[in-house]
């Protein structure tokens, strides 16, 4: 079985790839395989990714929060 890289997709593609996190994880995963070494660098991309999402799902609940809040829509959990 072989991995192939993200380079082999289309250009649209590519660019939606590398939003995402785990691309990073296969790709340094592909690397120890092929190469038999480490490079720290995808690791610390996909972990600013990670954070960076968390940090945009958290502002999004407690803004979804705030503006249930506000409409009262939270009295009726719970029933």
């Amino acid at each position: 079985m072989y991995i192939l890289p993200v380079e082999t997709l289309p250009e649209i593609f590519q660019s939606i790839a590398y939003a995402l996190p785990l691309v990073y994880i296969f790709e340094e995963t592909r690397n120890i395989l092929v190469n038999q070494s480490v490079d720290y660098e995808n690791i610390i991309q996909a972990l600013y990714l990670n954070a960076a999402y968390l940090i945009a799902a958290v502002s999004v609940f407690y803004y979804s929060f705030d503006k249930a809040r506000e409409k009262g829509t939270l009295i009726n959990i719970g029933e």
